[in-house]
């Protein structure tokens, strides 16, 4: 009798305790929110420069890759899509911009938070001091302001995001094309403001094929590295332009790798056959996992360039 008493009172302490679990879950969402996601696996889509797929005739591999992202959002616990820029292949087709202000609506459908960086393409070649005025037109920052993940934009053409995801806060942080040095500064400056925060960087031309940093139209572009290196949390900085793969793993101020990024698949077929990046975090085993998939063919690149993992939450 003595013994079945105590299992009585261990099991009955064991229902205290979970019921407090519970409702604590229950009245704390932002502790609900820790408590499963906190080391639950999410993803990150990056899409390299989609100017090819703007074209007419290739609409449909643009589409492909936005509907599977809009359907694949539980699945793949996407949180977040960056455009490495050349949002167009034309800077003033308002074909092209039509297009992609409809991919960017499906996204917009299906409420996932997004950054469009610029390209060189996406800018008027002919007259510089004209910038991007049909970016301006179809993408203003009135369209994007209302949004809770809107962090604000500097010139125009630069902007950032800032989202909750797993008891963890990121900053994405978009920087034209070939950016100034205003823009550089702007950058360097929202990063200081946002030290705590896991800092990821795009812009649409920074590494080479070769793996330096440097890339036709910009030239050298050491002086965006010399920003980026002095914040400990900015792990990432993702870029397009150079068609092809690279990687250059580098040190910054406090000891810790950065992984710098080139994806752009414009040399493939069809403008490059739908090939997408898909940064999967995995903070339960402390690593970031890049993995290249075309929704369009349905197929994985499993080369060491396209399917590679390295320790990121440390």
């Amino acid at each position: 009798m003595e013994r079945i008493q105590k299992l009585l009172l261990l099991l009955l302490a064991f229902l205290v305790v979970l019921s407090v679990v519970i409702w604590g879950l229950v009245l704390f969402p932002s502790a609900q929110d820790s408590f499963f996601k906190n080391s639950s696996s999410f993803s990150v889509v990056v899409l390299p420069d989609i100017q090819n797929y703007s074209q007419k005739g290739n609409e449909e591999i643009l589409f492909s890759q936005v509907n599977w992202i809009a359907a694949n959002m539980d699945k793949e616990n996407i949180v977040f899509v960056i455009f490495e820029g050349d949002l167009v292949n034309k800077w003033n087709d308002r074909g092209q911009w039509g297009d992609a202000n409809k991919a960017v609506s499906v996204l917009e459908s299906a409420r996932v938070p997004f950054e469009l960086t610029l390209g060189n393409h996406d800018h008027n070649s002919t007259n510089p001091s004209l910038n991007a005025p049909l970016f301006e037109t179809y993408f203003p920052e009135e369209r994007f302001k209302e949004n809770s993940w809107w962090g604000g934009s500097f010139e125009k053409y630069n902007s950032y995001q800032v989202l909750s995801i797993g008891g963890r806060n990121f900053l994405f942080l978009g920087l034209d094309v070939c950016p100034s040095k205003s823009e550089v500064e702007w950058a360097d400056k929202i990063f200081s403001e946002n030290e705590e925060k896991q800092l990821v960087l795009t812009t649409h031309g920074y590494l080479g094929l070769d793996a330096n940093r440097k890339v036709h139209s910009c030239g050298s572009t050491e002086y965006i590295w010399e920003m980026a290196k002095k914040h400990p949390n900015l792990r990432i900085i993702l870029s397009g332009h150079v068609h092809g793969e690279a990687l250059l793993v580098s040190k910054n101020i406090a000891g810790k790798d950065v992984y710098q990024m080139l994806a752009d698949y414009q040399d493939y077929s069809d403008g490059g056959k739908g090939y997408l990046r898909i940064l999967k975090f995995v903070p339960s085993e402390n690593k970031l996992k890049v993995s290249t998939y075309s929704p369009y063919l349905n197929e994985y690149e499993t080369d060491s360039g396209s399917s590679f993992e390295f320790e990121y939450f440390n």
